[in-house]
């Protein structure tokens, strides 16, 4: 006669405890591998800040002088150089004392500028690293006749003669440079 075995065999336990092995010794061979890749190392190195270096020099003096009741114009020319590692833009800034309104500044082609406090000539040409120096030329000129008096009855007799008013041009000239990315 048999004897039947009472116990049952529960499917889905044996199944999960076959799994849960499955799982245990996967995890145990990739773990050398995931080892492998997470290893780092060391290194030194350094960076630095390229090098800045320009240059400006100013025109010479100015002198307007009367013929035919005019004055002359007079250039002031503005030298800039750039011995930097990186390419750089500038501005050009003449500041004049309060009070002057009898004299224009002209760059190139453009508008001229009535010089009363600050003209600032931006968007100048780009200077690229190691360039040639380049100048810019400023056009200075008498433009109002205040600069001298029309009341030439009290000065001789005849028409001819203008009595002339001194112009004070005392001015600074900054010139700012920024880096070009």
């Amino acid at each position: 006669m048999r004897t039947k075995n009472s116990r049952k065999v529960n499917i889905p336990i044996r199944i999960a405890g076959l799994m849960l092995c499955l799982v245990l010794f996967s995890a145990y061979m990739t773990s050398g591998m995931l080892a492998r890749y997470a290893t780092g190392g060391t290194t030194s190195g350094g960076g630095r800040a390229a090098k800045i270096s320009v240059a400006v020099e100013g025109g010479a003096d100015l002198e307007f002088v009367q013929a035919d009741g005019v004055f002359n114009e007079n250039d002031y020319v503005v030298t800039v150089t750039n011995n930097s590692e990186v390419a750089m833009r500038y501005t050009v800034e003449f500041v004049f004392p309060a009070g002057l309104e009898d004299v224009t500044v002209t760059r190139g082609s453009a508008e001229p500028q009535t010089a009363t406090g600050t003209v600032v000539f931006s968007g100048s040409k780009d200077l690229a690293p190691g360039s040639e120096p380049q100048e810019e030329t400023f056009t200075f000129a008498v433009t109002e006749h205040t600069a001298y008096t029309t009341d030439w009855h009290e000065a001789t007799d005849t028409s001819t003669a203008i009595a002339v008013k001194d112009i004070d041009l005392d001015f600074d000239v900054l010139v700012t440079f920024t880096q070009i990315d």
